[in-house]
């Protein structure tokens, strides 16, 4: 499951740029709608449950590898850390959330204990999608496409507050397109390269390891439920 959703989203985010974020909010849609029909009469419940739950987890993978990427090259150079370090503040507080909502439905004693969590998933899915859409593209995926002019319109606009002129515009604007060029040169982004060395399959291991343990650490979504 963690495999096939980072493979899934590093092919969608070289096609449709950041707004693979969506990948997300669908999967959530998703996994909810069948989760909460786990319920129902005359389904087979453990089985929904289990697939809600797996669909969902695919779109964690999409989650984790663009947003990351995200607060990293769209700020301004300045602000920077201060947001970078936010991300994992954000993700505990809605942990806390997560839970209190869990602990409040525990004392339920229809199958809404699990179902109701599922649903209120819905609302923050939707808000995401529809943000999403309103993402700028950032500068890296730009260049990567051979948008240069709108990669450069991007800096000036968010980084040189309008002036074409900035150094740091024009500084980051080179250093992002020599790193896809160096990249380029070293076809850095063939995924056989992983496949070719013992060390690459153990890293690549460990990461697969890394996701499986966190959507199965009973930390996420229903940990209460299960």
């Amino acid at each position: 499951m963690a495999a096939s959703g980072a493979s899934g989203v590093s092919c969608a985010t070289s096609v449709t740029g950041f707004r693979s974020l969506a990948v997300y909010s669908y999967s959530i849609l998703l996994g909810s709608v069948v989760g909460a029909l786990a319920g129902l009469p005359g389904r087979n419940g453990f089985g929904l449950f289990i697939a809600g739950r797996l669909i969902i987890g695919l779109g964690l993978a999409s989650f984790l590898m663009t947003s990351l990427v995200m607060v990293q090259e769209i700020p301004h150079p300045r602000s920077r850390s201060t947001i970078a370090h936010s991300w994992n503040s954000y993700w505990i507080l809605g942990s806390v959330i997560n839970s209190w909502v869990n602990f409040g439905c525990s004392y339920l004693t229809t199958s809404w204990q699990w179902r109701l969590p599922y649903i209120l998933q819905i609302g923050p899915a939707v808000y995401l999608l529809i943000a999403t859409h309103f993402m700028p593209d950032t500068p890296r995926f730009l260049l990567g496409k051979g948008r240069e002019e709108e990669a450069f319109d991007f800096l000036v606009k968010y980084h040189g507050n309008g002036d074409r002129d900035d150094p740091l515009v024009n500084y980051e604007f080179a250093e992002i397109k020599r790193a896809i060029e160096l990249e380029r040169e070293a076809k850095a982004e063939k995924w056989v390269t992983i496949l070719r060395q013992r060390s690459n399959l153990h890293r690549l291991g460990l990461a697969v390891l890394m996701t499986f343990c966190l959507s199965f650490s009973g930390g996420e979504q229903h940990a209460i439920a299960l």
